[in-house]
């Protein structure tokens, strides 16, 4: 499958990356929504992952962009304010799925196979 994962946090970008391309993935990783919403202009993703709360272009602004090109790939929410996010607003946002920072590889592992299983 072909994820774009979208953090401002390198770090964050990086461990995901491995631990997608572990489970088999191909995986491409951003650290802007500017540079995300480029690349949805230039590829198709399978699913894209994507932080929240980004400087200059939200995850918000990444989900809209998403669904107005291909209103059925995935997004998920990967975000330390998981708690904090209005359920109402995700609700009617586009957003498939939330996955909290600190996260696992089984977290992340079972989230993929929820949607995809939801796809099929």
């Amino acid at each position: 499958m072909k994820i774009l994962i979208v953090d401002d946090d390198p770090e964050v970008n990086e461990v995901l990356e491995l631990m997608l391309t572990q489970m088999g993935h191909e995986v491409t990783a951003v650290t802007q929504g500017q540079e995300a919403i480029a690349r949805l202009g230039q590829e198709t993703y399978d699913m894209v992952i994507t932080d929240v709360f980004m400087p200059e272009v939200s995850g918000w602004e990444v989900v809209e962009a998403v669904k107005q090109k291909s209103p059925e790939t995935p997004v998920v929410f990967i975000t330390g304010w998981g708690a904090q996010l209005d359920r109402e607003q995700i609700n009617g946002s586009g957003v498939d799925g939330i996955i909290t920072k600190p996260f696992s590889k089984q977290a992340i592992s079972d989230e993929i196979a929820r949607l995809l299983k939801g796809t099929r």
